[in-house]
């Protein structure tokens, strides 16, 4: 297996054009890549054919879900997707082409488009994790991307031990946290300059079904950011338990209340 990919799942009606873009980004050969969506809602009927995709039932947070999702994968290099959006071109087989093609300790850092096609967002300033207010740090590398889609080898997700489900409820301050972890081990941060890699949704505040995490990032999660890149300490925080969505809990109450 080449490729996994993981979706935490909240949308069943979106996984279908997911899987599509997935199909046409990386490759037609369903026995290169999987799909493996954690979520607790039924696979719907257009994608229960697809021997590429598995469905692990699970109640969690949206980072206990990603963690979750990474223990069950199988492919040599590992992306992952939130289901508001889909892969865009060939970027998925450009990435791994490159990682192919002899990169050694590397990664590939994708570009996307959040709603309408912000210019700034075609840009590498964007994709500086200390050019955002909710995660600067002055211990954090000025050059150190982040890694809100791309592709990475399995083994060195294994390696570090994935995204933090214990500290983080929603995913981009979990995935900063990885961004700087990943730099700090010296991996090589390739960012894809020629093509867009993802497209999603924007929903702002409380539009939509987007609540629960709005509030789990300004309420909780930039804050425990900060908190641990307030310290030179967090220079040395390269290796996490691997295990922690084991820890997290079962249930994400913000979402799924207490029932």
């Amino acid at each position: 297996m080449k490729l996994s990919i993981i979706l935490p799942g909240i949308r069943p009606g979106n996984w279908k054009r997911l899987y599509d873009s997935i199909n046409t980004s990386f490759s037609e050969d369903t026995s290169q890549w999987e799909l493996v969506i954690i979520s607790p809602y039924q696979m719907p009927k257009a994608m229960k054919d697809k021997s590429n995709v598995k469905l692990i039932k699970d109640y969690g947070s949206p980072t206990r879900a990603q963690q979750l999702g990474l223990s069950h994968c199988t492919g040599e290099y590992v992306s992952w997707a939130a289901d508001d959006g889909y892969y865009l071109g060939v970027s998925l087989k450009a990435a791994v082409d490159t990682l192919d093609s002899g990169a050694g300790n590397s990664l590939v850092v994708g570009r996307y488009y959040e709603g309408s096609e912000n210019p700034f967002m075609a840009t590498r300033k964007y994709y500086l994790i200390n050019t955002h207010d909710g995660s600067r740090s002055k211990f954090i590398p000025n050059n150190c991307l982040m890694i809100m889609v791309g592709v990475v080898p399995r083994l060195i997700l294994v390696e570090v031990g994935g995204w933090d489900s214990l500290n983080f409820e929603v995913l981009p301050m979990a995935f900063n946290d990885l961004s700087v972890r990943l730099n700090s081990k010296k991996v090589n941060f390739i960012f894809q300059e020629d093509m867009m890699m993802f497209r999603c949704s924007h929903m702002p505040g409380h539009q939509g079904d987007h609540g629960p995490i709005h509030d789990a990032q300004t309420e909780h999660d930039e804050h425990v950011f900060r908190g641990i890149y307030s310290q030179m300490e967090s220079t040395q925080r390269i290796t996490i338990d691997y295990n922690n969505w084991k820890h997290s809990p079962e249930r994400w109450i913000r979402r799924f209340g207490n029932v």
